[in-house]
């Protein structure tokens, strides 16, 4: 099933926990949700479906995320220097997060702990409650990616500079980002554009704009030469260049053994990877989209894929 509503490239897609709502935003500003059910219902006249639109940045959205604990919650981070928590039944912004620069991507653990990457070289950690964020660490570049994981005890980040930072969450707020790094390494050329966590936190998967796709061993906290290196050149395929600032990959959850992982990645190609995680072997180069592939989200219960583009499309469809 083919989507259009947003007037310009989609940037970001994402289910929210219970499957009944799948949030996008773009280009054009605006967030847009669909409901899955009344997509279900509709599936031989998608067009004559119309989605909640909101209006929400001065610019461009980046990427979307759910809240963890209330289910009428999404932030979205934003070009326009801010991320943003949304309130989707009230319809009213709850909480601005500001930058300097623009917001490339943020993340959320399962208590709503926020860690939030820019231009200005800064990531930033928040919590609902308050004004001001909790914690901040200055870089010397900016940085483009970031994921927490779910117990909320690291954060990780990279951008220009394609090193892999970890850092200890949990000491951030009272020491340097220094003192609280756990290990980073550098394993690809070029600038990383994505990261993101297994569902049982023991790897972490990198994307460099050069469309090379890696991971590392996140269990192992050395700064020195003992660390597992991540396999080079792991998952080939996907296409970009030095524009495709906001492609990404991911892991996704097996539907059999929770223990089996599939990798999912945005090429600018227009076509979908897919690869088994532990045999690294292509499984599909999925088909549909007329130019480059963003962002891709998972619902387990449900089983459909969502992918958006540069097209102005979003295309739900079946692992």
């Amino acid at each position: 099933m083919e989507l259009n509503v947003h007037q310009g490239p989609v940037y970001a897609c994402r289910f929210n926990n219970s499957g009944e709502f799948l949030a996008s935003g773009g280009h054009d500003h605006k967030l847009v949700l669909w409901d899955m059910e009344e997509l279900n219902e509709q599936l031989d006249e998608p067009n004559e479906i119309h989605p909640f639109v909101q209006p929400l940045h001065k610019s461009a959205i980046t990427s979307i995320r759910w809240s963890q604990l209330e289910n009428n919650i999404v932030f979205t981070s934003s070009a326009d220097n801010t991320a943003c928590a949304f309130d989707i039944v009230k319809g009213v912004k709850i909480k601005t997060f500001r930058h300097k620069e623009c917001v490339n991507e943020l993340d959320n653990g399962k208590r709503d702990t926020i860690v939030t990457v820019s231009d200005d070289g800064i990531g930033r950690i928040w919590d609902l409650r308050s004004k001001w964020p909790i914690a901040q660490v200055n870089t010397s570049y900016p940085l483009f990616t970031c994921c927490i994981d779910k117990n909320e005890e690291k954060i990780y980040w990279a951008g220009i500079d394609p090193t892999v930072n970890c850092l200890d969450l949990r000491k951030l707020a009272s020491q340097t980002g220094e003192e609280c790094l756990l290990w980073k390494e550098s394993c690809q050329s070029n600038s990383l554009t994505s990261l993101s966590l297994s569902p049982d936190n023991n790897f972490l998967l990198s994307k460099s704009i050069d469309g090379s796709i890696k991971y590392f061993d996140t269990k192992i906290v050395d700064l020195g030469s003992n660390r597992k290196k991540s396999k080079p050149y792991v998952f080939d395929g996907p296409q970009s260049s030095d524009d495709d600032w906001l492609i990404r990959a991911r892991f996704i959850p097996n539907t059999k053994d929770d223990e089996l992982y599939t990798i999912a990645s945005g090429s600018n190609d227009g076509f979908l990877f897919t690869w088994d995680f532990a045999t690294r072997k292509l499984l599909d180069r999925k088909a549909g989209h007329r130019g480059a592939i963003f962002d891709v989200d998972y619902h387990l219960q449900r089983g459909k894929l969502a992918t958006c583009s540069i097209d102005g499309s979003i295309i739900l469809s079946n692992l």
